[in-house]
């Protein structure tokens, strides 16, 4: 499925689904709930999504189990623990 808001928003979501895969089934979901693509609710959900994705990086770097795919976000902490 291919996301059309404005030209742009559009044009911008469907590189980052490109670049990142793992996105498509968040935007889908999206799309499906909105039968629309409204930009500054997307990007809240990616940003919730990114922050979770965030947070279990740091438990695999710790030793801890995790699963999904925490390696788009590889070197965004730099091993700092909090």
């Amino acid at each position: 499925m291919t996301v059309d808001d404005n030209a742009e928003n559009g044009v911008f979501v469907n590189r980052l689904i490109e670049k990142i895969p793992e996105l498509r089934p968040l935007v889908d979901e999206h799309i499906e709930y909105h039968e629309a693509l409204l930009s500054h609710v997307l990007f809240g959900d990616m940003t919730r999504w990114l922050i979770d994705l965030y947070r279990r990086s740091r438990v695999t770097q710790r030793g801890e189990a995790s699963s999904g795919p925490t390696g788009h976000i590889q070197g965004v902490h730099g091993g700092h623990s909090r």
